[in-house]
């Protein structure tokens, strides 16, 4: 993470964690694994599975340990289901036993680790639920939704640009979208828009940017996004930084309800300081080896960073059904399955080209956007679900020219 010029984590609060077991030498051992974690710091706390379920204090996180006798852990379990609130569970196996890791979970463990426990994985678990618990706790601002991929031509651009349109078109929310794919700078295409200023009109701002200095730098689509464009020469892109980036995006969360971010097709450090600060990140792949494989590179890439954010969501763009490399194929070669799928248009896509039209203009009703429209609504599942739109044609089309006034 260092070569990529990532500074390092500041330090939080530490997380409350009760660590549940039977045998003292058991608990001590992975107390000496605790201890050596750094980032985010623990304060721990060993207790019986009979203590911790009569405990009224609440934890951040319970740690309960299955190390041959299950009876008084599956009872903690039980017990705690029960209770509303209750903290996050992390269950610790020393049996890999398919049976019993499908008893924990239905029992309510949130995480399984197992035995004996690693540093490295255990850190990253409680990284993720660190930042989750930041972003639960931040009052304002708005969602950052990141689209990526290492191979060109499977859709990130235009699947960034639908996105932002379907939050303002169908759900009427604040959006903008970012052109973080510097050097093809596609989204002006896309969208249809000649912007006077880009993001290299901030590079200078980068220590003092405010809210009027951005908006500036924003352009106005007709259907009430904004975008903030890629430079408009090639050696520009040289001057944009991760902190430029770092900082333009922590004043848009400010200032949108969604941020969709197209990371373009390059890994450096502008394109990670962007997935520090993204709440999800979604990576484009379609109906070739070629993406399939780079996807398990790019998988395997963003473990070894041990970023805050969750495992990226896979999505298989311009899905065709008869395409002789299915999805269980794909998911197979990737090694975890797609998130969602959004169908294969080519029609209507050169319409939209050759019309100047975009996606909600001309085919506010067909499958492509109803793909898109999905899509929003499941990467926004576990936040606040978006509202309910009203299915139809004219209903569509009544969305489309309400956003356009």
């Amino acid at each position: 993470m260092a070569a990529l010029g990532l500074k390092a984590p500041d330090h939080r609060e530490s997380l409350r964690v009760q660590l549940i077991g039977e045998s003292a030498a058991g608990l001590a051992e992975i107390k000496t694994v605790l201890g050596a974690i750094s980032e985010p710091r623990l304060d721990v706390v060993e207790m019986s599975p009979q203590a911790a379920a009569d405990e009224t204090a609440m934890a951040d996180i319970a740690m309960v340990v299955f190390d041959g006798n299950e009876a008084g852990p599956l009872g903690y379990l039980q017990a705690r289901a029960e209770r509303v609130p209750r903290p996050i569970i992390f269950a610790l196996l020393q049996d890999r036993s398919p049976v019993l890791m499908r008893r924990v979970l239905h029992e309510g463990a949130d995480e399984l680790l197992f035995l004996p426990l690693q540093g490295a994985d255990l850190a990253r678990a409680l990284m993720k639920l660190s930042e989750r618990r930041r972003r639960a706790e931040r009052l304002e601002g708005g969602l950052i939704y990141g689209f990526a991929s290492i191979v060109g031509g499977v859709g990130v651009s235009t699947l960034s640009a639908n996105l932002a349109l379907v939050m303002r078109y169908v759900f009427g929310k604040r959006a903008a979208v970012v052109d973080l794919d510097l050097q093809n700078g596609g989204l002006n295409v896309i969208l249809h828009l000649t912007p006077d200023q880009t993001i290299a009109s901030l590079i200078e701002f980068t220590a003092k940017l405010d809210s009027i200095k951005l908006e500036a730098a924003l352009t106005k689509h007709p259907s009430g996004i904004y975008l903030l464009a890629a430079p408009k020469r090639l050696e520009d892109a040289e001057r944009v930084t991760d902190l430029t980036v770092a900082t333009v995006l922590d004043l848009m969360r400010q200032l949108f309800d969604f941020v969709i971010v197209d990371c373009g097709s390059h890994v450096n450090e502008i394109t990670v300081a962007a997935w520090e600060r993204c709440d999800e990140l979604l990576y484009v792949i379609d109906h070739s080896r070629i993406a399939t494989h780079g996807a398990r590179r790019f998988g395997e890439l963003f473990g070894r960073l041990g970023l805050r954010l969750d495992e990226p969501r896979f999505v298989l763009n311009k899905f065709d059904p008869q395409s002789a490399m299915t999805e269980a194929v794909i998911a197979q070669s990737m090694g975890v399955g797609c998130f969602a799928k959004v169908p294969r248009e080519d029609r209507t896509i050169e319409k939209m080209q050759l019309r100047a039209q975009d996606l909600w203009q001309l085919a506010p009703n067909s499958a492509l956007a109803r793909a898109i429209e999905a899509l929003a609504r499941r990467i926004n599942e576990r936040r606040e679900p978006l509202p309910e739109a009203s299915d139809g044609l004219v209903a569509r089309l009544f969305s489309v020219f309400g956003a356009r006034a």
